[in-house]
């Protein structure tokens, strides 16, 4: 194993899902270094996340010592004075607490790709996209990040359920139609908002759930053009809204 997989998360998709509501708070309120601090402490955060499931997984804590240590330490080191800076960080500790347990009761049962899981991660990741919003050095604009995080979030929900979809539940026809279901939902509720921009990307999306999974895409062709996708959610959440 190279050293790259030895310290970094093989879960490719979770990086959209941690990397993008930081960006879009930061957007709201204008940038900041306590914003840059705060994504890297969400990372290393994670980071200690991962490797605690793989020790818990593999029943060998010892093999992951290292990089539990190295990623404790550096989320400590900053989150100690995101904190006393800014203490109303604490309220977000409140909720990652509870998500991160339920993460590994999750992995206790064998079961952490429970889309539950999920749903609960990405709402932990809106919440920190708010955190980046509070910290930017304009934030006077609490409704549009809160409909910008909400638009984000759900897009991520939405992807979880396509990309399951095709992958691990392709046999599934249930959660085909889940798929098609959500989507439709997502461009009612755009159309009912009033938001041209955000109907729009949410038509594509639903355009893309519908026909993509009859052409048999390949997974790494499927996240590359989520990259595409999370671009364009993230731009119109922005606009769409502003």
């Amino acid at each position: 194993m190279s050293q790259a997989r030895k310290w970094i998360p093989n879960q490719h998709g979770a990086w959209a899902f941690l990397i993008t509501p930081v960006l879009v708070g930061a957007a709201v309120s204008g940038p900041s270094g306590w914003q840059l601090l705060l994504l890297i402490a969400w990372l290393t955060a994670y980071c200690v996340n991962f490797f605690v499931s793989l020790a818990v997984k593999s029943r060998r804590p010892a093999r992951y010592r290292s990089q539990l240590s190295a990623y404790g330490l550096a989320t400590m080191i900053i989150g100690i004075p995101l904190a006393w800076q800014h203490p109303q960080l604490l309220v977000l500790l409140l909720a990652a607490l509870p998500a991160f347990a339920a993460n590994l009761v999750f992995v206790m049962q064998r079961n952490e790709r429970m889309w539950l899981n999920d749903v609960i991660g990405i709402a932990l990741a809106g919440v920190v996209g708010y955190a980046s919003y509070l910290l930017g050095p304009t934030p006077t604009h609490d409704s549009l990040a809160v409909r910008a995080l909400m638009s984000v979030c759900l897009y991520f929900v939405g992807t979880v359920i396509y990309v399951k979809s095709m992958i691990r539940e392709r046999h599934n026809r249930r959660w085909m139609r889940l798929s098609y279901l959500f989507h439709s939902a997502l461009v009612v509720l755009a159309l009912l908002a009033a938001a041209p921009l955000l109907t729009l990307v949410a038509a594509l999306l639903l355009l893309r759930a519908l026909a993509i999974p009859r052409l048999g895409w390949t997974p790494k062709r499927i996240g590359l053009t989520e990259i595409i996708f999370t671009v364009a959610v993230a731009l119109a959440a922005l606009l769409g809204w502003s």
